[in-house]
């Protein structure tokens, strides 16, 4: 890959630009979605802007260290930054709404749904128990977040083995205090 500090433009320079490209990325997703008012899509493109551009200034593994300006250019690369932390709020968003806590759950959910949610509940006191903070981590990453192996090893620092042998721990784990069914 070429030098990419000799191509890139110097940052202040484009940075409105990059505001601009990266709030119209992230609210075109989350409108399209439909997964929130006006108000919340407004607070979300903030959130994910602000997150994305301390990860492009200040991350010692800066995503702009894959651009390739043979591949386009930098706004187009931030654009494509941005829809994709959109579409893993997005991901992120669901999940939260199937855990909520049963205190939050309205009347209207059928019988099944808050069977499975006291299995969930019980099955997480069970975990807590049984692991050590690293191992609940893991457990919750993988298990009730379903984050991808690739995801979790890059954020914790783990190798791939070292992360597919915690899923396999835990899912040992998760079927030992499943009931049998006879």
């Amino acid at each position: 890959m070429p030098d990419s500090d000799a191509i890139l433009p110097d940052f202040c320079e484009v940075l409105p630009e990059l505001r601009a490209i990266i709030d119209r990325n992230v609210a075109r997703v989350l409108r399209s979605s439909g997964a929130a008012s006006r108000a919340d899509v407004t607070s979300d493109v903030e959130d994910v802007r602000q997150e994305l551009l301390l990860e492009l200034l200040c991350s010692s593994e800066s995503p702009l260290e894959r651009w390739d300006p043979k591949r386009g250019t930098v706004q187009s690369f931030v654009g494509m930054l941005a829809r994709t932390r959109s579409l893993e709020l997005l991901r992120k968003l669901q999940r939260r709404a199937r855990l909520r806590p049963e205190c939050c759950i309205e009347v209207s959910v059928p019988q099944p749904a808050l069977e499975a949610r006291q299995e969930l509940s019980q099955l997480y006191v069970s975990m807590r128990s049984k692991l050590s903070a690293t191992g609940l981590c893991m457990f919750e990453r993988l298990f009730l977040l379903e984050e991808d192996v690739a995801q979790v090893s890059l954020e914790t620092g783990l190798s791939h083995a070292a992360v597919y042998q915690w899923r396999s721990r835990l899912r040992h784990l998760i079927q030992d205090h499943q009931p049998s069914h006879e």
